[in-house]
C-alpha cells in the first residue's frame, strides 16, 4: 500500500484549509463533516467558500498563508492556484509533523482524501491512490448502489448491542459467531428494511437462546473458486469464506482470492501437481475433520467445481463419516469458464449436441478411457488434466475412430490474465502444443465447436494464422 487507510477523529480538533476557492469550499465542506474547528487563510475568498464559512462558523482570514498558521492544528490542506504557496504549506507542515493535503498534487501530500460512501456510523473510504480519482469515483458509484441506505441504522443498532453481547458471551468466538448470524439472517433483514424495533426484539431473543455448545462445534464449507478469474467466485462462495477461520487452499486458487479472506484466518495450503503432492488427499481429509473438532469453521477451498474432478466427494465422505457438519458451494468449472474464455461454445446446435468430461490423469504411464465411445461426431470432448496425457489421447482416439483433421484445443491457465490457446487438428496439437510450452494447469477440447473460436473468441490477444497440417488454424501471437 502507497497509504495507510485510517480514519481520524477530527472532533474538537482544528484543521486549516489554504485557500479560498472552489476546489477548497469542497475539501472543507468534506473535512467539516467530521466536526473539527476549521480555519481557512486566504487572500481571496470565492462564494462557495465564503457561504460555507458562515454556515459552519469557519475562523477566515483574508491573507497569505503564514507558519504561525499552523500552530495547534492537527490537519491541513492546500488548495490554492499558487504553486509557491502550495509548496510553501506542504514544507511548513511537514516540518511540524503535521497531516497535510496538496490538492491533486500526491507528491506534496502526506495523506489523500478517498472518495466516501457515507452511511454513518459505517462509512467506506475508496482510494486510488491519487492516481484516477475518476476511477475511485466510479468505484465509490458502484459501492453507493450495493449498500443499503439501512445500513446507517443497522450500524447504530449493533452498537447498541456490542457491550450486551461482550458481557453475555466472554469467548471472542462464540461473539463472532453470535454477530455473524444476527448480521447475516433475518434479524439482519429486519435491521435494514427500517425495522429497528423488531431487530431489537429478535437479538433479545437471540441472546436468549444462544446454545453455546452447538455454536461451538465445527463446520466445513467445500467451497468452489471457478477456474482461475477471482470474479468467477459466487457470492455465497466469497460469502462463507469470509467467516473461515481456517482456509485450506489448492495451487490453483488466485492470490486475490486469498486476500478476501478473514485477516485473522489461518491459510494453509494442500495443493496438488503433477508428480508431487504436498499433501495427501487421505491427510486432507484428516486435517478437516480435526480442525472442525476443535470448534473452527473451515473453508476447502478448490479451482473449479469441487464435485468436477476435484476430488470434492472423498473429502465429505470424510466429514460425514466423522459426523461434521458441512455445507457445499459449488464453482464454475474449469471447462465452462476456460471454455467461455477461449471463445469456444461446449455446445451448439450446428456442430455439437452434447459434451463429455474426462479426465487426463494417468496411472503408469497409462489412460484407462473407453475411446470408442469418445469419437466426437457432433459431440464435444472436454479432457481436464490432458496436458501430459495429450500424445495419448490424440492417438488412441485417432486409432478408435476420431478424424485426425477434428480440430481441437488446449487451454492453458485459463480465464486468467496468463491464459494461453493452441489450436490445431487433433493429430498435430501434441506436437503444437509441447512447442508452445504451455504450463499446466491446461484443458484440452475436440470437437467441431473448436473451429468457431476464430469467430467467437472475446478474451485473446491479437492473433497470427499459422499453417498446421495443411490447414489454417489461429494460434495467439502472445500470452492473452
Amino acid at each position: 500500500m502507497d497509504f495507510l487507510p485510517v480514519f481520524l477523529n477530527m472532533r474538537g480538533r482544528r484543521a486549516l484549509i489554504v485557500g479560498g476557492g472552489v476546489i477548497a469550499a469542497r475539501k472543507a465542506a468534506l473535512v467539516q463533516s467530521a466536526h473539527p474547528d476549521i480555519t481557512v487563510v486566504s487572500p481571496v475568498v470565492k462564494p462557495a467558500m465564503a457561504e460555507l464559512a458562515a454556515q459552519h462558523d469557519f475562523v477566515v482570514f483574508r491573507r497569505q498563508f503564514e507558519d504561525a498558521d499552523l500552530d495547534g492544528v492537527s490537519l491541513v490542506i492546500a488548495a490554492t492556484d499558487d504553486e509557491a504557496v502550495n509548496q510553501s504549506v506542504y514544507r511548513a507542515a511537514e516540518r511540524r509533523r503535521i497531516p497535510v493535503n496538496v490538492a491533486d498534487q500526491p507528491e506534496l501530500c502526506s495523506f489523500i482524501l478517498p472518495s466516501i460512501v457515507d452511511r454513518s456510523p459505517a462509512i467506506v473510504a475508496v482510494s486510488t491512490g491519487g492516481r484516477s480519482p475518476v476511477l475511485a469515483r466510479y468505484m465509490k458509484s458502484w459501492l453507493e448502489q450495493r449498500l443499503p441506505f439501512g445500513l446507517a441504522s443497522f450500524t447504530q443498532l449493533l452498537g447498541e448491542y456490542r457491550e450486551r453481547v461482550k458481557q453475555a458471551l466472554a469467548d471472542t468466538t462464540q461473539r463472532r459467531r453470535f454477530w455473524d448470524r444476527i448480521i447475516d439472517g433475518p434479524i439482519g433483514d429486519l435491521a435494514l428494511n427500517g425495522r429497528s424495533d423488531a431487530a431489537r426484539g429478535a437479538i433479545e431473543n437471540a441472546l436468549t437462546d444462544w446454545d453455546s455448545s452447538r455454536a461451538a462445534r465445527g463446520c466445513v464449507y467445500l467451497i468452489g473458486a471457478g477456474p482461475g478469474d477471482p470474479e468467477l467466485m459466487t457470492l455465497r462462495g466469497l460469502r462463507l469464506l469470509q467467516r473461515a477461520d481456517v482456509v485450506l487452499y489448492d495451487r490453483l486458487i488466485p492470490t486475490a482470492l486469498l486476500q478476501l479472506c478473514r485477516r485473522e484466518a489461518e491459510l494453509i495450503y494442500v495443493g496438488k501437481q503433477a508428480r508431487s503432492h504436498v499433501v495427501s488427499q487421505q491427510t486432507i481429509g484428516e486435517m478437516l475433520v480435526e480442525r472442525a473438532g476443535r470448534g473452527q469453521i473451515v473453508a476447502r477451498l478448490k479451482g473449479g467445481d469441487p464435485f468436477v474432478f476435484g476430488r470434492g466427494g472423498e473429502e465429505l465422505e470424510a466429514l460425514a463419516t466423522a459426523g461434521v457438519d458441512f455445507q457445499v458451494v459449488p464453482g464454475v468449472s474449469a471447462a465452462n469458464g476456460c471454455a467461455a474464455y477461449a471463445g469456444v461454445p461446449l455446445t451448439h446446435r450446428d456442430h455439437a449436441t452434447g459434451v463429455s468430461f474426462w479426465t487426463g490423469h494417468m496411472k503408469d504411464g497409462e489412460l484407462d478411457l473407453p475411446w470408442a465411445k469418445m469419437v466426437p461426431t457432433h459431440h464435444t470432448q472436454v479432457i481436464f488434466m490432458g496436458l501430459r496425457s495429450l500424445p495419448v489421447v490424440a492417438q488412441r482416439m485417432i486409432e478408435h475412430g476420431t478424424a485426425a483433421t477434428t480440430p481441437a484445443a488446449v487451454i492453458s491457465a485459463g480465464t486468467t490474465v496468463a491464459q494461453r490457446v493452441v489450436v490445431a487438428p487433433l493429430a498435430d496439437l501434441p506436437g503444437a502444443a509441447a512447442n508452445a510450452e504451455l504450463p499446466s494447469p491446461a484443458l484440452v477440447i475436440i470437437g467441431d465447436v473448436v473451429g468457431l473460436r476464430e469467430q467467437l473468441n472475446w478474451h485473446g490477444s491479437e492473433m497470427v494464422t499459422e499453417l498446421v497440417g495443411g490447414a489454417e488454424f489461429p494460434f495467439p501471437s502472445h500470452i492473452d
